[in-house]
């Protein structure tokens, strides 16, 4: 059995022929397409846990998305950006074209948010369980 052709084709015996399709065809085949506000989740192979699509610039999902939907070719040093959180997430709504210091400051805060939330949540079953022992 050939573990790539099952994970990106979710059977292991099947062989597709790729010649005739397009790069934009690849990329929508690998892509669970939802709501327009919803996130659409890459669902090929990651590469330190974002989409991993080779293409004619480049090899991230999320890039190409970008690029495709706004009809431009990202150059310099700037990242593509997801507003949602979602790193496997390739909706162009939800992709933003930011610099390096953008990308890591909102990524800083994110973490720091999340941290806050964790330590509110550990609060709350502390207190929930003083309130079930006084009952």
């Amino acid at each position: 059995m050939h573990y790539s052709r099952w994970r990106s084709n979710g059977d292991p015996l099947e062989v597709r022929n790729l010649k005739g399709v397009s790069e934009e065809e690849r990329f929508w085949d690998k892509v669970d397409k939802r709501g327009e506000e919803e996130c659409w989740e890459w669902t090929a192979s990651l590469t330190r846990g974002y989409p991993n699509f080779h293409h004619s610039r480049g090899s991230y999902g999320h890039r190409y998305s970008y690029e495709l939907h706004n009809n431009i070719e990202i150059k310099g040093a700037y990242h593509v950006h997801h507003a949602c959180g979602n790193p496997i997430c390739v909706n162009p709504s939800h992709l933003q074209l930011v610099t390096p210091e953008e990308n890591n400051a909102e990524m800083f805060e994110r973490r720091e948010f999340r941290r806050k939330i964790e330590v509110l949540e550990r609060e709350v079953e502390r207190l929930q369980l003083l309130l079930a022992e006084k009952e």
